[in-house]
Parts: structure tokens; C-alpha cells; sequence
């Protein structure tokens, strides 16, 4: 995981779970994840520093690509697969999450 907090990555992954029940607040099965919810310092002080967009792109993808893996769902970050969203797109500001389908574990 690049370098970001425990409570960090925990408050995203419950926007997940949401997200995977239909239950999220902003979209049902979509989240809506703010950048500065995953840097390391508030980005008041940082600003749109590109090293720090980069760590919070690079810390939502590792977030996304496990929960698919483990919760066996498929996920696009807006509109796109992680990883095509993580080459292809700049994190500055916030993007939607959406889970698309998942097997429903007994």
C-alpha cells in the first residue's frame, strides 16, 4: 500500500462495502471517493502536488484491485477498469467507484 494511513484505508474500504451492497449514500452500488481523502497531508498544505495525487491514485488502485479480489466484483473507477483509470487518469479532485456485479457469498 503506498504509504497511507490504517483509518485511511479502512474509511474508503467501508465506502466500498457500501458500495457492494447497493447501500452507498451517494450513488447506491457507486461511491463517490474524494483524492484528499487518501494523501498523507491535508491538500491545503500540499496543494496539487503531483507527487501527491500520484500516491492517492496509486493508494485507491491497490484499495480497488484488492477488494475485487477478495470480494470476487467487478469495479470501474469512472467508467474505466482501475487499471486502464490509473493510466489513463489524473486523481485531483474525486472520481466514482462502481461496483458492477459481485456473487453474493453464503
Amino acid at each position: 500500500m503506498n504509504n497511507i494511513s490504517i483509518n485511511q484505508a479502512l474509511d474508503v474500504w467501508g465506502d466500498l462495502w457500501q458500495a457492494y451492497y447497493g447501500k452507498h449514500h451517494y450513488g447506491g452500488d457507486e461511491a463517490e471517493i474524494y483524492a484528499y481523502r487518501l494523501m498523507l497531508y491535508l491538500p491545503s498544505l500540499e496543494g496539487l502536488n503531483p507527487v501527491a495525487i500520484i500516491r492517492a491514485q496509486n493508494a485507491l488502485y491497490q484499495l480497488v484491485e484488492k477488494f475485487a479480489a477478495e470480494n470476487n466484483c467487478e469495479i470501474t473507477i469512472d467508467g474505466l477498469s482501475p487499471r486502464d483509470w490509473v493510466e489513463q487518469s489524473i486523481f485531483d479532485h474525486r472520481c466514482h467507484v462502481k461496483i458492477l456485479q459481485h456473487v453474493a457469498q453464503s
